[in-house]
């Protein structure tokens, strides 16, 4: 039966999970999606690193731009809030296991089987269009003159098609794994990175 409540003691579980997913946070990269708990981490760590490597880029553009407070401030405020969204969505999918709950605001969605599913499709869709407006935006500012700020933008864009990249990665590992949870076929879910599709570099 879903449940939709507020519970002290999930809060508490979560705090006390933080020793575990540092430790997690010493094992990013990246593999072919699936709905392996360790393959979700992976990308869900690496796209931590990467918006945080991302508003690192962002200080140097803010600098050149003449306002470098703007650029620590976001890159203080970035960085702490990937930190915690990673944690909670590792700790609510992955640390968890079947028992995965869905934080809403201060809320949690208990036994709720299509919740890894749909958040995947979600995140799967917001990555694409990130990725899509990312590669917009830097053939917009390809057309301009280069100047140094431009050219900090420019790879600030490039480091953010990356983190929507990541994005697209959890969405796909996500759907896999919410398929199996919730007992629901994804079409063509079970050919992602499959070894027949992947290529060689």
């Amino acid at each position: 039966m879903v449940q939709v409540k507020f519970d002290i003691n999930i809060a508490k579980e979560w705090f006390g999970t933080s020793g575990e997913f540092i430790k997690a946070c010493k094992a990013p990269g990246v593999a072919a999606p699936s709905g392996d708990p360790a393959v979700l981490t992976k990308w869900l760590v690496s796209s931590m690193y990467v918006m945080i490597l991302t508003h690192l880029v962002g200080i140097a553009y803010w600098g050149v731009a003449g306002d470098p407070v703007q650029g620590v401030s976001n890159f203080v405020s970035y960085s702490i809030s990937a930190f915690i969204q990673t944690w909670i969505v590792w700790y609510s999918f992955v640390h968890r296991g079947e028992n995965s709950c869905c934080p809403v605001f201060i809320f949690c969605i208990l036994d709720f089987k299509p919740a890894a599913l749909i958040l995947g499709v979600l995140l799967l869709l917001s990555g694409v269009l990130q990725a899509f407006g990312a590669v917009m935006q830097l053939l917009g500012l390809l057309s301009l003159g280069m100047g140094v700020a431009t050219i900090m933008w420019i790879v600030f864009v490039v480091f953010y098609c990356l983190y929507a990249v990541c994005m697209i990665g959890i969405g796909l590992c996500m759907v896999k794994l919410g398929g199996k949870q919730a007992g629901v076929e994804v079409p063509g879910a079970d050919k992602v990175g499959a070894p027949s599709e992947q290529t060689t570099v």
